[in-house]
């Protein structure tokens, strides 16, 4: 005796005919309020614009750049610790993608 399964219906089925969700019911995803502190931000490039040109190539600033030099080295190692190990995991990831 085999049972016809064709009127069974599975329990992780969607509905056949959802109703539809009223629009006042509807959830509503609001992106969140970012606000960029531009003024800071303006004033840090401005700085750092000065900056350059006081210790660049050619001024009163040149004796200064041995004192300074291993803070930008640092900066710069700091980066790659960061940077590197991410360009590694998404070039690996894309070659396990397309295997």
């Amino acid at each position: 005796m085999s049972r016809s399964r064709a009127n069974v219906t599975p329990v992780n089925a969607p509905d056949p005919d959802p109703a539809p969700i009223p629009a006042a019911q509807v959830p509503r995803f609001d992106l969140p309020d970012v606000r960029v502190p531009a003024g800071w931000t303006l004033g840090g490039l401005a700085l750092g614009l000065l900056g350059g040109i006081v210790l660049g190539p050619g001024s009163a600033g040149e004796a200064l750049l041995p004192a300074i030099a291993p803070i930008g080295t640092l900066w710069l190692r700091a980066l790659q610790m960061t940077i590197l190990p991410v360009i590694v995991f998404f070039a690996l990831f894309a070659v396990a993608i397309t295997r």
